[in-house]
């Protein structure tokens, strides 16, 4: 019977250090403004357009021509991860963490045509192969931002 009790007790001690809570958000901002997730992740290689980007996302950065039907729009954005876990009674831990990535977009004809974040070599020579672009590398080293990788259109 001691033990059953013993038992029972150390079911119900174990069961109250259970994580019942853990969830992670994920927020961007412009310098002027916020930028949702989901507005980023609607970006369409092919489909979104200069109009679009404008009304959802705001003004970018800086704006490079490449010609009169290319360009690339980079936004230096601010990318802020928040985490929180609870475990049932005792304990609650909020964390809360900050960077900057940038996230270029090329436009050829007004039309999103291929986006990717950072701006390593590697990237951008296949951007440059891709659509016989003549591109240097950003001075700074942005880095990139962790929802993102490299898409062009088909």
């Amino acid at each position: 019977m001691i033990r059953l009790s013993l038992s029972l007790l150390a079911a119900i001690s174990l069961s109250a250090c259970t994580i019942i809570d853990r969830s992670q958000d994920i927020q961007y901002s412009t310098v002027t403004q916020p930028v949702s997730a989901q507005a980023l992740s609607d970006i369409r290689p092919g489909k979104t357009n200069s109009r679009w980007l404008l009304n959802n996302i705001g003004l970018a950065s800086e704006v490079e021509a490449y010609g009169e039907r290319k360009s690339i729009w980079r936004y230096d954005l601010n990318e802020i991860r928040r985490s929180r876990t609870k475990v049932a009674l005792l304990y609650s831990n909020h964390e809360r963490i900050k960077s900057r990535c940038q996230l270029s977009l090329l436009l050829v004809d007004d039309i999103v045509s291929a986006m990717w974040s950072g701006n390593s070599a590697e990237t951008l020579a296949r951007v440059a192969e891709s659509f016989k672009l003549r591109m240097s590398g950003s001075e700074q080293d942005m880095p990139m931002c962790e929802s993102f990788r490299y898409i062009q259109a088909d």
